[in-house]
């Protein structure tokens, strides 16, 4: 027998923890080390470490087998990088572009992560890592999200603005929690946006369901309350309208048999909030009637377009979509590669135009807030089919893998980041999200894992 090499052990082991940490605080921004004025988050520290590790680790491999899923991501990372090349060209004409380059350092970073993460192993304990973190990550967030929207409605304190005040004075933030002119209170969790919710939200639920683990449904509901995302609510909504109809057919074809053990179950749970409503009724018709209004005047205002001032009507974004034509038109051939990763250029280029067609005030650019919009318009026609094609291609494959019963944590993660992303784009502008970033060269290389749809049947019957 060979002797076991105790030093090689604890260096894995190490290395493990570090992905852990690095997906665990990728979804948590506003965690932060003050260096020198300036706050350091700790995704980027230890980011940063694995990447270094990455790095060390792939000068040993004379050649890298990408697979078929990474190549097609990283010529979508390429066309982004010609598109922001771009961006810097109509910057000369429109000031706004210029942050398109600070985007190019990013790109290239998630370039050298998605090649040295293919050429790691092994492989599979290492997504399993970043996974981990990632959903233990999301799970801190809806807590600290409901801890702090309580501290709101219970004493009127907000404790992120307190919390991470040094933050936001570094990052010149107004506010990390939001506090309505309803009542209502919007946390970001550990997050400075609330819409980041918006797809950690959504991408929990499904995970909850697919793997059984309800109580994380509530956790999941319980941050959507506290950050009143209408992308979570709608995105989180959809998923559980679609998992009770499956459910309901698939229970109807199997027949199933109702115990006396679920019986007492629901009922006692049924009792349960019967006894919770008429207790507390008065407070819980006034949260949930401040709620409809707060999410009846976001989207008439955003969607509907009744306000008459442009940038309060909240852009609006149905206008976006109505007047995607002209936009396409005066890009002209930009579309081809596109003008700027990140930089949402229609929204920021074209919002003067679309105000003057609607007869709207505008004193300020404004973002698009839909992913596909954007990458349609900063990655152009190319950019925009490559990530739509690979991304349903890896929603299809692991939407037939976590049907087996070998499926894994990681492959649960992955379906449910992939299907958060696709609906979560459709409300909101996410742009190298490093939580997604992360999930998709998780799932990618998890998909290129598997020579074939075909062997991994085999393999798991």
């Amino acid at each position: 027998m060979k002797a076991i090499n105790i030093s090689s052990l604890r260096k894995i082991e190490y290395k493990k923890a570090i992905i852990f940490l690095c997906g665990f605080f990728s979804t948590m921004p506003i965690i932060a080390l003050p260096i020198f004025g300036r706050y350091i988050s700790l995704f980027s520290v230890f980011f940063l470490i694995e990447m270094a590790f990455l790095v060390k680790d792939i000068l040993a491999f004379k050649k890298v087998q990408l697979g078929f899923y990474i190549k097609k991501y990283l010529l979508w990372l390429f066309i982004a990088m010609i598109s922001s090349c771009c961006g810097l060209v109509i910057s000369l004409k429109y000031p706004e572009l210029r942050i398109t380059f600070s985007y190019i350092p990013k790109i290239l970073i998630y370039i050298v992560f998605a090649i040295s993460w293919k050429a790691t192993t092994p492989i599979d304990e290492n997504n399993n890592a970043l996974c981990r973190g990632l959903l233990y990550g999301c799970i801190i967030n809806m807590i600290w999200g409901i801890v702090d929207a309580s501290g709101w409605y219970i004493a009127q304190v907000s404790i992120s603005n307190n919390v991470f005040s040094g933050y936001m004075i570094a990052n010149k933030l107004n506010y990390i929690g939001l506090p309505q002119a309803s009542g209502l209170y919007r946390t970001g969790g550990l997050n400075y946006d609330p819409a980041h919710l918006g797809f950690l939200c959504p991408f929990l639920t499904l995970y909850s369901l697919k793997t059984k683990k309800y109580k994380l449904v509530l956790l999941s509901f319980g941050g959507l309350l506290a950050s009143a995302s209408t992308t979570g609510f709608v995105c989180s909504g959809l998923i559980v309208f679609i998992w009770m109809i499956k459910n309901h057919l698939s229970n109807k074809r199997k027949q199933a048999k109702s115990t006396t053990k679920k019986i007492v179950a629901c009922t006692v749970f049924v009792v349960s909030i019967i006894i919770v409503v008429i207790v507390f009724r008065a407070s819980i018709v006034k949260v949930v009637s401040k709620a409809v209004n707060l999410f009846y005047d976001r989207v008439t205002t955003t969607y509907l377009n009744q306000s008459d001032d442009f940038e309060r009507a909240g852009g609006p974004r149905a206008d976006f979509i109505r007047y995607l034509p002209e936009a396409v038109c005066k890009v002209g051939p930009f579309m081809f590669f596109g003008t700027g990763l990140g930089t949402s250029s229609y929204g920021y280029t074209h919002t003067e135009y679309v105000a003057q067609a609607l007869g709207k005030k505008q004193d300020a650019i404004y973002d698009i807030e839909n992913t596909y919009l954007a990458y349609l318009l900063d990655t152009g026609i190319l950019g925009f089919g490559l990530f739509f094609y690979f991304m349903i291609k890896a929603f299809s494959f692991f939407k037939k893998k976590c049907k087996y019963k070998g499926a894994s944590l990681t492959d649960y993660i992955s379906y449910a980041g992939i299907v958060a992303m696709l609906l979560s784009f459709l409300f909101y502008h996410y742009i190298l999200f490093a939580p997604q970033m992360l999930l998709l060269v998780v799932a990618l290389t998890q998909a290129d894992g598997n020579d074939s749809f075909d062997e991994m049947v085999k393999i798991y019957n």
